[in-house]
């Protein structure tokens, strides 16, 4: 039982030392998904996709696939040469800025079944407060980690 406890604040506390920002999954075309009908212009230009974020692609299988090729294939619905076939799992991170370029090679992409959406450096870090009252978020993270290892400590005793 000791153990067991001492793993999960160990857990916790390593769950807690953890900083930075976290990937954000996007799903493609909002709750409609890869679908025929949805304005993918329109759902891109309202989406921030930052490096290190996911892109969701959810279809139905057997009708619609999701090649990425690059703004020729895009512009003019080819796959010929796709750059990536991303049948065979619906989510991909997109770790490099820049644009990426997608489309449905079944046909679909005539009818406006592509997207194109652009990667950004995620945004800077906010400064930390610089007065002596304010504590940051990893000021508390770390009183509160302090204390889990304190905590820790005297369960292993």
């Amino acid at each position: 039982m000791r153990e067991s406890l001492m793993l999960l604040v160990l857990t916790c506390a390593v769950g807690l030392s953890i900083t930075g920002v976290s990937a954000k999954l996007h799903n493609v075309g909002g709750a409609k998904g890869w679908d025929q009908g949805v304005n993918y212009t329109e759902w891109s230009d309202h989406e921030q996709i930052y490096a290190g974020d996911w892109i969701g692609f959810k279809y139905k299988t057997g009708y619609f696939d999701v090649m990425e090729v690059n703004e020729t294939g895009y512009e003019k619905c080819l796959a010929d040469n796709p750059i990536g076939n991303w049948t065979k799992g619906p989510y991909l991170q997109l770790n490099d800025t820049g644009r990426y370029f997608f489309i449905c090679s079944k046909g679909y992409c005539f009818n406006g079944m592509k997207v194109s959406v652009l990667v950004q450096d995620p945004p800077a870090a906010a400064p930390a407060p610089h007065n002596n009252e304010a504590i940051s978020d990893s000021g508390r993270r770390n009183i509160l980690l302090n204390s889990i290892i304190i905590a820790a400590i005297f369960l292993m005793k």
